[in-house]
Order: structure tokens, then C-alpha cells, then sequence
């Protein structure tokens, strides 16, 4: 029975990556050597580094987290075209990240506090960003908004976590050294200086499940992308009467949505069904994309 339902797990998880897969990368393909391959434009290579402040959170633990240093590295293709409206750009990136939050990285308090516990976070995973934006002469100003699968290891490092009070202990103990599955959403500016530097700004949201629910991760997953997909329906009709409202309507929507999402999944981790509270960060960070 027990093999019987790792398989049927790995079986949902499966369909649950086909339709992440269909809505991350939509009609592009994605072949072995990492190229997209569209008959209309072109995806370019790039590398991007950021550095920002990151905030831990978990809803059953009495206390508080010291404030963590947040590096971030990411590979991928993205592609900037102009639309038909000569003053409005599209953005579309996809790409695979690592991602390392530690209170031992500089961070905005300076030292960390004795008396908060000290974490340190791994992660690695894919995602994709997308945008509207506008042309401000050789320059270009887009607002973006990003959806991430990421895997996470979690680690106390200080003080012991057997010294913790038997609640917040038995809460952690849930995390801490386990690998542990999750999602991350982001929204962001990005400022194309040059055909090959770009500098950026993003504020990242995500959450570290306490244990994985294919089938309440799958029914949560397509309530989630089915309102952005009708929120994306919606801006494609206004950017044929209104062009110069898109960039910020777009991004007001789905970030508005987003978050929303995400507190209602503060308290569950698969909302709307019954599950338990997730562990959960939000992330400030600023960096430098270089494009090929």
C-alpha cells in the first residue's frame, strides 16, 4: 500500500509540473542544450546577482527570527520585445536559481540578536518573470512579476533547537536539516541601461511547506494560475484600447493578487483546503542582470 501511494504522489506531482510547465513556458520548447525556440523572437542568455534582506516567519513559533543576508544567483534566457505600440516593451525570462539566507551575511541591524534564534537557508529551483514596460529612450523601465518552485534546506543554526520550548521545538523540528518543497512569487522593476546591463529591484514572498500534498498543492496551484490567467486575458484587452496603461496595470493586478494569495496561504498551506501553517520569508533585494 505504501508503494502503491509513492507512486500515485509521483504520479500527481508530475501533472502537477505539466501544468506548471504549460503555464511557465507557455508555447516555447525546451530542448537539451537550454535554448527557447519561438518563430517570432529570440531569448538571450543571462546572469543575474542580487543582495537584499530577508525576513523569516512561522505562525506556531513564539518568538522571532533574526533578520537574514539574502544573495541570490540566477541562469536563464530572457526576452525583451517591443510591441506594436512603439513605447511598450514585453519582458519574459525563465531560468533556474540558488538562493543562500544566512544572519551571518551582513545585514540592515548589524549584529544579530542573542536572544533569536539564527537560521540559515538554502535553496535551488525554476521559475519565470513577466512584464510590461516602456521605452524611455535608449533606456527601458519594465515592472515584472515572478512565480517559483523552490527546494529549500532549512537549518537552526543557533542556539540549540533542543533547548526551545517543546511547542516551538516540535514546530521546527519539522524544517530544520530536512529538505523541504515550496513556492516563491516576486514582484519587481528592472531598468535595461544598456543592451547588456540591467540593473533590478525585487521584493520576494515565499513559503517552505512543513510536508507535501500533491493532490491539496494541485487543487491550490490551479486556483491560483487560473486568476492570474484571466487577470492576464484582462490586461491583454486594455493594451488594445489603452497601451500606456498596461505596464502598471499589469503590474498592480498580479502582484495585488498574488499577495493576497499568499496571506490567505499564511495560515494554510494549500488554501483553500485544510493543511498546516507553512514556514514563510519576504525578501528585499537589489542586483544586476548581465544579457548576452
Amino acid at each position: 500500500m505504501k508503494k502503491l501511494s509513492i507512486l500515485l504522489s509521483l504520479f500527481l506531482f508530475a501533472s502537477t509540473a505539466n501544468v506548471f510547465a504549460q503555464r511557465c513556458w507557455g508555447n516555447y520548447d525546451w530542448d537539451f542544450d537550454f535554448e527557447f525556440e519561438s518563430d517570432t523572437a529570440t531569448y538571450h542568455p543571462f546572469v543575474e546577482i542580487n543582495y537584499g534582506i530577508l525576513n523569516s516567519y512561522f505562525n506556531t513559533f513564539s518568538g522571532k527570527f533574526n533578520e537574514n543576508g539574502f544573495a541570490k544567483f540566477n541562469l536563464g534566457y530572457r526576452l525583451l520585445e517591443n510591441l506594436d505600440d512603439s513605447t511598450i516593451v514585453k519582458l519574459k525570462s525563465k531560468s533556474f536559481f540558488v538562493n543562500y539566507a544566512s544572519s551571518t551575511i551582513a545585514t540592515s541591524s548589524g549584529n544579530p540578536s542573542p536572544i533569536k534564534p539564527n537560521i540559515e537557508i538554502w535553496q535551488g529551483g525554476f521559475g519565470w518573470t513577466e512584464g510590461y514596460g516602456y521605452r524611455l529612450g535608449a533606456a527601458k523601465l519594465v515592472f515584472t512579476s515572478g512565480n517559483s518552485l523552490v527546494w529549500n534546506r532549512l537549518r537552526v543554526v543557533e542556539p540549540d533547537i533542543r533547548t526551545f520550548a517543546p511547542i516551538d521545538q516540535k514546530g521546527l523540528e519539522r524544517f530544520d536539516r530536512a529538505i523541504r518543497f515550496g513556492v516563491s512569487n516576486s514582484a519587481g522593476i528592472n531598468i535595461t541601461v544598456s543592451k547588456h546591463f540591467n540593473l533590478n529591484a525585487d521584493y520576494v514572498y515565499g513559503m517552505i511547506f512543513p510536508r507535501y500534498l500533491i493532490w491539496k498543492h494541485f487543487g491550490s496551484f490551479v486556483i491560483e494560475m487560473a486568476g492570474e490567467g484571466l487577470i492576464e486575458n484582462f490586461v491583454d484587452e486594455v493594451y488594445d484600447f489603452a497601451p500606456a496603461a498596461t505596464p502598471l496595470l499589469n503590474f498592480i493586478l498580479k502582484n495585488a493578487f498574488s499577495y493576497a494569495f499568499f496571506n490567505l496561504e499564511k495560515d494554510k498551506s494549500f488554501y483553500p483546503f485544510n493543511s498546516e501553517n507553512p514556514f514563510y520569508y519576504k525578501a528585499l533585494n537589489f542586483g544586476v542582470t548581465v544579457v548576452f
